[in-house]
């Protein structure tokens, strides 16, 4: 009983923060160890917060099975250690490729603007300080 719980709490928390999955294999060292140790602890005090808000929004009436329709809990209940240690889901790939989609577009708005702050405040030198709307 105590393990199912224990699994269940683990996968809950791999479904809300996929980058726990991966987590075990980039521990190498006792500093490593540490990192892993502290981004754990901080990732079940954000989904401790994020189940108390969820429940909040829901009301007190609603009943388990809008837990557990959540994707993302769903998904993390249905992923298992072993496929994990023998290396990435099948779906990883996808995952990842709109993961960098994501950030390169993230990027390049970014760039945009500081580009644009740039220019406005070139501007506002050559004018002596007038900002411009």
């Amino acid at each position: 009983m105590v393990r199912i719980r224990s699994e269940h709490a683990i996968g809950f928390l791999k479904g809300r923060f996929h980058s726990l999955k991966g987590l075990r294999v980039s521990i190498k060292d006792e500093k490593t160890h540490k990192f892993a140790t502290y981004w754990v602890a901080a990732c079940v005090g954000v989904h401790s917060f994020a189940m108390r808000s969820e429940e909040e929004e829901r009301g007190p009436d609603s009943a388990e099975e809008a837990v557990m329709a959540d994707p993302f809990i769903h998904e993390g209940l249905s992923s298992s250690s072993d496929s994990e240690a023998n290396g990435a889901p099948a779906a990883a790939p996808r995952r990842n490729h709109a993961g960098r989609e994501k950030r390169k577009d993230l990027k390049h708005l970014l760039f945009k603007a500081k580009k644009r702050r740039k220019r406005h405040r070139a501007r506002r030198q050559r004018t002596g300080g007038a900002r411009y709307e």
